[in-house]
């Protein structure tokens, strides 16, 4: 069952130009090799990957916190090859929106600002976090 739902997933993604969205776990889980590494490698292989900015601002985060200077963590995210992608206005009110529906999920503001974003441009928002499982447009990668 999550099988055909995942293919239905990568088939919205497809539809829009092989387009997806990382969400910072499933950019982390590649840089630190941590499990679920080679299915975000799979999944984000030929196809156009965006990160949103706040996104990126918690991966630069917690390279930070892992001991990169800034100069390292560009380094470090740019050999991904991911195109940065802004929080516009609509995105942030649905983020907020999506407050109530995410709240026993445990999901942060920046979790719901990765599916607001990739809802917003009609994309897959691509995740290793399991609490993900099941909300609309998302696709977890197992770890």
């Amino acid at each position: 069952m999550v099988e055909g739902t995942r293919r239905g997933r990568r088939r919205r993604s497809e539809e829009t130009g092989g387009v997806i969205l990382l969400d910072a776990s499933a950019i982390l889980a590649v840089l630190y090799a941590e499990a679920g590494e080679e299915g975000i490698r799979r999944r984000i292989r030929g196809v156009r990957a965006l990160v949103s900015t706040v996104n990126l601002s918690e991966v630069a985060a917690k390279l930070a916190e892992g001991g990169f200077d800034e100069r390292e963590a560009r380094e470090a995210v740019g050999v991904l090859g991911l195109e940065v992608h802004p929080l516009d206005e609509d995105a942030a009110y649905l983020a907020g929106m999506l407050r109530a529906q995410t709240r026993e999920r445990g999901m942060g503001i920046a979790d719901r600002i990765c599916v607001a974003v990739a809802r917003g441009i009609g994309v897959t928002a691509i995740t290793t976090d399991a609490s993900w499982e099941g909300l609309e447009g998302v696709e977890v990668i197992a770890r």
